[in-house]
This record gives structure tokens, C-alpha cells and sequence, in this order.
């Protein structure tokens, strides 16, 4: 069989098919919440992936190019086609509001091929040696989402949906290509993240049901 199959890449495949199914939730219903805990749950385990990827110490250099290609391929599908398929559930379906969905997608294909290209050339690394990301990375849309999903549930904004998303994911986009330095978390910056993360997941779905109840 074509490809690389070990530990590695585990979580990564996790990810996505965590999305495909948060895609599936858009087209049937659409179950908006489901997809939104899909995007998160993505985010979560691509926040280890690379952790994971990088114990592996007799990887060749074969399989790190995967890795990142892989990587890469996953993230579109996870934090670009995803959220997308999102804002078309909530109804973001205006030619206007077509053409902010469609330069987000562009705008994060763009930042991961340029990611590639800079991992590739180890050109991620600055004076003092501490990674970091160029642009607003991907998965940020699998934390910013949520909460701007979160706060227009329990808010009751629903009115403003058709504004406030397309703003949100215009605002994403831009900050997908712009050249700002973002160092990555450290550990236990992640770990905070995630923390933070399942707090948001619970709140949602806590809106979610109690609406439900209603």
C-alpha cells in the first residue's frame, strides 16, 4: 500500500475523520452543534499531533516529508473545508458572504503551502531559535468559531449571524497571510488551550440543551 503508517500519524487521521463527520453533521439537519464539537475535537488532536509525530526518532527522512505533507493536507480539510461548510449551515449562502467563505479557504491553502515550503527549508526558526508561526495558524478558527458560536447562542443574537460570521471568518483570513510572528505555545501553553477548549465545548453544548429543553 502507498504511504506511511506508524504511531505518528495517528492522531492525525483522528482529525480528520473527526472533520468529515462534523461535515456530514452540515449537510444532515444540519446539526450545527455536532459539527462545531467535530472542529473542536480536530483542534484538540492536532494540538498533539506533532508532539506525537516528533517522538519517533528513527523516522526517515520519507516519512517526516509525509508527515508534513499529510499534515498539511488534514489541516485544509479540518480548519478550511470544515468551518466552511459551517457558515453554509448557518445559512451564510449571499453572494457576499459566498465570496468571504470562498478567500478564507483561499487564504488558509495559501498559508499551508507557504508553511510547507518554510518547514521544508527549516526557515521557521528565528535568531534565537524558537519556532513560530508566520501568519495566524489554521487550527485557530477551531477555538475562535466556537466562541463566537458560543457567545451569539447564549446571547440570542441569532439576527446577527448573517453579519458577524462573515466578518469573523474575514477577519481569519486576513490574519491567515499576514506576515506577523506568532511563537508557538509551549507545552503547557497547549495544555491550557485545550483546557480552555473543553470549557468552551461544555458551554456550548450546555446552551445547546437548554434551549432544547425550551
Amino acid at each position: 500500500m502507498l504511504g506511511f503508517y506508524n504511531y505518528g500519524v495517528i492522531l492525525t487521521y483522528l482529525s480528520l475523520a473527526s472533520s468529515v463527520l462534523g461535515i456530514l453533521a452540515t449537510l444532515n439537519g444540519p446539526h450545527i452543534t455536532l459539527a462545531i464539537v467535530c472542529l473542536m475535537v480536530s483542534g484538540f488532536l492536532d494540538a498533539f499531533d506533532g508532539t506525537v509525530a516528533r517522538t519517533r526518532k528513527n523516522a526517515t527522512d520519507q516519512e517526516k516529508s509525509f508527515g508534513i505533507q499529510i499534515d498539511s493536507l488534514c489541516d485544509m480539510v479540518c480548519f478550511g473545508v470544515l468551518p466552511v461548510c459551517i457558515g453554509g449551515a448557518c445559512g451564510l449562502r449571499r453572494p457576499w458572504q459566498v465570496a468571504l467563505l470562498a478567500l478564507f479557504v483561499l487564504a488558509a491553502l495559501i498559508r499551508l503551502a507557504y508553511y510547507n515550503v518554510m518547514e521544508m527549508e527549516h526557515k521557521n526558526v528565528d535568531e534565537e531559535g524558537q519556532r513560530f508561526f508566520r501568519g495566524l495558524p489554521v487550527t485557530s478558527v477551531a477555538i475562535i468559531l466556537p466562541i463566537v458560536y458560543g457567545i451569539i447562542m447564549y446571547c440570542k443574537l441569532f439576527q446577527w449571524t448573517q453579519i458577524v460570521l462573515p466578518l469573523m471568518f474575514a477577519c481569519i483570513g486576513m490574519g491567515y497571510v499576514t506576515r506577523i510572528k506568532i511563537k508557538k505555545p509551549t507545552i503547557y501553553g497547549t495544555i491550557a488551550l485545550i483546557i480552555f477548549g473543553a470549557f468552551v465545548m461544555a458551554a456550548i453544548l450546555f446552551f445547546r440543551f437548554s434551549i432544547l429543553k425550551r
